[in-house]
């Protein structure tokens, strides 16, 4: 996932994702995960399979078009806390498009 794309005001629109790491998808079980981009937190919903997130927007999330740098926050069990995609990777997008 590079980029998402929506309108502005649109909340029935969710994206997928795939939390990953050079090894492939990363177990996310014992896991808190937070999707950050600007001001805004969401708390994904964790799938049944491994990395699977799905992120449900909301009114206040979709106020601005704008497009925003995005990240994925997993705080482990033992409080350790890793941002995802890496340092190396480009930021997630998201692309909130006027709506006219």
């Amino acid at each position: 996932m590079n980029t998402i794309y929506l309108y502005q005001g649109d909340t029935g629109t969710g994206a997928d994702a795939i939390i990953e790491n050079k090894d492939g998808p990363v177990d996310l079980t014992d896991a808190d995960v937070l999707f950050l981009f600007g001001d805004h937190v969401i708390y994904p919903i964790k799938q049944k399979e491994k990395g699977n997130v799905r992120l449900v927007f909301e009114d206040m999330h979709m106020e601005v078009a704008c497009i925003f740098n995005a990240y994925f926050r997993v705080i482990w069990s033992d409080t350790r806390k890793e941002t995802f995609p890496g340092p190396q990777l480009e930021p997630i997008k998201v692309h909130i498009k006027e709506m006219k």
